[in-house]
């Protein structure tokens, strides 16, 4: 019983050895969060291959059933336990309030963009005479007022754009 405990150990936090002691140097290329570096090691990956691996031992091996079913235990383990309390890890790292405002933040400003074009395709499609002044005309005011109502929901929404700022910059390489 001992072995398949030390065994279940070291599959779950194996990947704190890699992770955690490459945060410094990657600092160096990239800007990585040490939050997102709970993450990674939460939600290892690591269910698949194991899988393969197991199922791929010769037959005539001893052990391999009891092998292979500690495979599927640790694997089974790692979706339940680990799957399941990702979104609560997240949570309590604080990396998922700031999302929620950023991503309302860029779906905004995502629809003024979009009625900037319709404005345009609207002056196109005048110009080329395929639409009516009078419905160009109705549907120009209903553009327009739109995409004011926009401007002032992102205008007032500056500190959501800080974080939008923020978030692109951390994601970029130095």
């Amino acid at each position: 019983m001992a072995p398949l405990v030390a065994y279940f150990v070291r599959a779950e936090w194996q990947p704190a050895f890699w992770i955690f002691p490459t945060y410094w140097p990657a600092k160096l290329f990239w800007t990585l969060q040490i939050r997102w570096q709970h993450v990674l090691f939460w939600g290892g990956l690591r269910g698949s291959l194991s899988i393969a691996l197991a199922l791929s031992l010769p037959l005539s091996l001893p052990y391999r059933t009891e092998m292979t079913m500690l495979v599927f235990g640790a694997v089974v383990f790692s979706l339940l336990a680990q799957g399941l309390t990702v979104a609560p890890l997240l949570k309590l790292l604080g990396l998922t309030e700031r999302e929620t405002e950023s991503l309302e933040y860029e779906v905004l400003q995502g629809r003024l963009l979009a009625e900037t074009a319709a404005l345009a395709e609207l002056d196109s499609l005048r110009q080329r005479g395929l639409i009516a002044a009078q419905v160009c005309d109705d549907l120009k005011a209903e553009l327009t007022a739109t995409q004011q109502t926009l401007s002032e929901r992102l205008t007032s929404m500056g500190g959501a754009q800080r974080l939008v700022r923020r978030s692109h910059l951390g994601r970029r390489c130095r």
